[in-house]
């Protein structure tokens, strides 16, 4: 039986999804760091912050990195900014970027490590060759990762290092680097490094291959396409069928199918039966036919777990399609602070 639960404050509910660069794991529960001393990056002046050995550390509350500080350091060499893993005394909480650009071009790396939460609440670009780094839940539980609305972190040299949670990322550019990645390796690890997408036509799923490793959005948008299906297919998606252990996580898409024959379509994926987070999809499909299709704004058919996952959806089908919003059919699935319109 499907179990769909409300969204929470500011779309983070008592419990989320720790970020996880693996397959789908159990529902944690989101726990504020009590008695937290968390970091704030911003464009005020530097403030409660110690810094030693390349190490930015809060001292007390309310500490604020001032980004241009942090610039310079990255300039010189590697800057780690943590907010300790509660081993050394209290300095333990969430890690917040909250200027309007953050962006570096050197070949040094940068480290964001935070006892529970890292919250993006403004671009983040490595423009240079530096790796890039992100640990939450360093001491800390229940932690979650989190973009706000149009924010995301975005590389200029996909040959770039990423790591996220210990995990390292193949980071990719284009839609054909990404399927081919997928189809060489599905259990692969993989981000999207910034905002793409060719306008192209396919006239398939543009990733045949069941993932069965992560596919990471960063927050980016993979741009319009069309999906003009002649070839008379089973199924119609971004992503052909996401497997039990695949994830998609933070990852925005623009997508448009037109279909010629009943059909599996859904905007992301037409079968998943892994796990989808915080994942958003604008969604178009256009039938030309008097058969049955089943379709869905985020998921045609699902069996997995739907998490943050929103899906604005057009649809024009015949009277004896079955049509959902976010999902076309669920068989088992879970979905939690999930939404759709249009």
């Amino acid at each position: 039986m499907t179990r769909i639960l409300p969204r929470g404050r500011h779309g983070i509910a008592a419990f989320a999804l720790a970020m996880a660069p693996v397959a789908a794991g159990p529902l944690a529960a989101a726990e504020a760091a009590a008695s937290h001393y968390g970091i704030t990056i911003t464009t005020a002046s530097t403030r409660h912050v110690a810094f030693h050995n390349g190490v930015y550390r809060p001292t007390a509350e309310g500490a604020t990195l001032n980004v241009n500080d942090l610039k310079n350091a990255l300039a010189a060499g590697n800057i780690e900014v943590t907010t300790g893993n509660g081993a050394a005394g209290k300095e333990m909480g969430d890690l917040h970027v909250e200027v309007s650009a953050l962006t570096w071009s050197s070949k040094f790396a940068l480290t964001l490590d935070a006892y529970h939460s890292i919250f993006i609440d403004e671009p983040v670009t490595d423009a240079g060759t530096g790796a890039l780094t992100l640990t939450t839940n360093d001491g800390g539980t229940g932690g979650i990762f989190i973009y706000g609305p149009g924010d995301s972190i975005t590389f200029s040299n996909v040959a770039d290092a990423l790591t996220i949670n210990g995990q390292g990322y193949t980071l990719v550019g284009d839609i054909k680097s990404l399927a081919a990645d997928i189809t060489a390796n599905p259990s692969g690890d993989y981000a999207v490094a910034a905002n793409f997408g060719d306008g192209s036509g396919y006239q398939h799923a543009p990733i045949t291959t069941t993932l069965t490793g992560v596919v990471n959005g960063l927050g980016n948008t993979i741009g319009k396409f069309t999906i003009n299906d002649p070839t008379k297919l089973d199924s119609a998606g971004f992503f052909a069928e996401i497997g039990p252990t695949g994830v998609v996580q933070d990852l925005r898409l623009s997508i448009v199918v037109e279909i010629t024959e009943p059909q599996l379509v859904g905007g992301l994926a037409a079968t998943n039966l892994g796990t989808l987070v915080d994942d958003s999809v604008e969604t178009g499909v256009k039938t030309s036919y008097a058969a049955q299709a089943t379709l869905g704004g985020l998921v045609g058919a699902n069996s997995g777990t739907i998490a943050r996952c929103n899906a604005s959806a057009a649809m024009n089908a015949q009277s004896e399609s079955t049509l959902g919003g976010l999902v076309g059919v669920d068989s088992g699935g879970v979905i939690i602070e999930s939404l759709a319109g249009g």
